[in-house]
Parts: C-alpha cells; sequence; structure tokens
C-alpha cells in the first residue's frame, strides 16, 4: 500500500475530477476483494465513495485502501453476496457489557443478564419505567426445555446503577421461539418482535434502536454503511 498522504491525495483528486478508481479493499464482508469506486470525500479516516457494482455510496477505512491498476489478479466484489455469519458462543452479556456506559451516557436505564438487555426511560422522579422500550432476549425452545435439565424456565435480569452497581433482580419469564431462532429483538418503534438466528445480527439491530430512540435525544448523525 501507499504511504498515507499519497493515498489521501490520489483520493482527493478523483473526487475532484469523478474519476473511477479500482481499488482491492482488505475489509468488509469480501475483504481482498476489488471493487470499482468513484470517491466522493475524505472525512478523518474515512472515505465516502460511490461503490460502483453495489450502486450505493459506501464508507471504507483508508487503512484498508489499495489502490490498484485494472490488471490486478484479485477476485471481483460481489454486491449480491450474503456472509453466513460464524458460530458465536457469546452470551447477550458478553456481547452488551463493554456498551452499557455508552448506553447510560444515551439515558438509558440498563437492565443486563447473561441471556437478556433491556433499556428503560425514567419517570421524573428519577425511577426506571417496568416497561423496556428496547429489548433483546434468548429464548430455549420449549422441546430443548423438555430435554434439558440444566435449562431453566426463566432468565434472572439485573438492574445495574449508573455507577455499574446492581441494585435489583427480577426473573423473566421466557417463551418458546421459532426453531433456530433464538434471539428476540422488540422496540417501541417496530411493529411486531423480530427473532434472529444469529447473536451478531439481533445485536446490531438493538444498538440501532437504542442510539435511534435514545432518551438523551443526542442521536448520531445518519452515515452511510461502514463496510
Amino acid at each position: 500500500m501507499v504511504d498515507d498522504s499519497a493515498l489521501r491525495a490520489r483520493l482527493t483528486t478523483a473526487a475532484e475530477s469523478g474519476e473511477i478508481l479500482r481499488i482491492i479493499y482488505h475489509g468488509g464482508s469480501q475483504p481482498g476483494s476489488s471493487r470499482d469506486v468513484c470517491p466522493i470525500e475524505i472525512s478523518g479516516d474515512l472515505l465516502r465513495a460511490r461503490d460502483v457494482a453495489a450502486g450505493a455510496d459506501k464508507q471504507f477505512r483508508l487503512s484498508k485502501i489499495e489502490i490498484v491498476d485494472e490488471q490486478v489478479a484479485a477476485p471481483a466484489y460481489d454486491p449480491h453476496f450474503v456472509s453466513t455469519p460464524v458460530e458465536d458462543d457469546r452470551t447477550i452479556e458478553d456481547v452488551f457489557a463493554p456498551m452499557v456506559a455508552e448506553l447510560q451516557a444515551l439515558g438509558w436505564h440498563v437492565q443486563l443478564s447473561q441471556d437478556q438487555l433491556s433499556l428503560h426511560l425514567y419517570f421524573k422522579n428519577g425511577k426506571p419505567r417496568r416497561r423496556a422500550e428496547v429489548q433483546i432476549v434468548r429464548e430455549v425452545p420449549s422441546d430443548a426445555a423438555d430435554h434439558n435439565d440444566d435449562v431453566d424456565d426463566a432468565s434472572i435480569v439485573v438492574s445495574m446503577s449508573l455507577e455499574g452497581i446492581a441494585i435489583s433482580q427480577e426473573e423473566v419469564p421466557k417463551r418458546a421461539p421459532r426453531r433456530g431462532r433464538p434471539y428476540f429483538v422488540r422496540s417501541a418503534s417496530l411493529p411486531f418482535s423480530r427473532q434472529f438466528a444469529h447473536l451478531a445480527r439481533a445485536a446490531a439491530l438493538v444498538l440501532s434502536e437504542a442510539r435511534a430512540l435514545a432518551p438523551s435525544r443526542e442521536n448520531p448523525p445518519t452515515s452511510p454503511p461502514l463496510t
């Protein structure tokens, strides 16, 4: 790869002229594939560019861009490619524990357990509302529970204070999910709950809803997807 200053200069020139560049992008869903992009602007360490094959504006990290010529021996980017998430043995608590501070900064009361996260608004007196505005729950199929003595029929949910101290616990009954989709996501903005087979996809929706419905109203600006 060229050095950062030379890369920025080349991309800036292409953005000004409307030139289409061929790059190898060492990131995204198909790392190492070649893409034709039309640079639009550089912001910090990100390039916003038109992905010709996908027909959409995307963001690319400068550190993962390599400008190449048209004869490069690299597989072409496939805009219709759908990646299959790898098996994820993390719990909901594993995924969201590092995000508790961010969620609290957005104004949420956070309840987190191994198999559940729920985000609650506060009453004017400072006490959290019982109803969750955003929630993700891992629920065990009823047939699996019938054959597994180690599976409980309820989750223990722990309420966290702003200082990270557990202040209460409660049991939440589990419901039977559709087979193969154990992750339920519910949100005040969604007309019905969504079910996912993979934790990563479910968590992405939860984080998106948490930011969009943030009580602090200091929501992040909308930007093209980071690939």
